[in-house]
């Protein structure tokens, strides 16, 4: 099993919820400080999800492709892939102030 897997702990991610991201995102987006925030939160991510992640959002390769230079089943990449979402995800919404907070 891959350790990395170990660093990270993703069962909180299920627990928060968007309650909107705000209209104004894509003009955040060229701030530096939510540019800094997500290289920041790709940084804590585990490298294997990290790879998954840029090679599928970012560079546009498909499951096979990744699953193929990554030496991994498909499953394995979009099971990785949903997990890198949810982390960042949750780690820009806390920074945009858009997650439901839970009592």
């Amino acid at each position: 099993m891959d350790m990395e897997l170990d660093k990270l702990d993703f069962e909180p991610l299920i627990g928060n919820q968007i309650l909107s991201w705000p209209e104004e995102v894509e003009q955040m987006w060229k701030d530096q400080s939510i540019q800094s925030c997500m290289k920041a939160a790709l940084e804590k991510l585990p490298e294997s999800h990290r790879a998954v992640f840029v090679m599928r959002d970012l560079e546009g390769m498909s499951v096979k492709e990744t699953a193929t230079l990554l030496d991994l089943s498909e499953s394995n990449v979009k099971v990785q892939l949903m997990r890198a979402r949810l982390f960042l995800r949750d780690n820009l919404a806390k920074n945009l102030h858009c997650i439901e907070a839970n009592a």
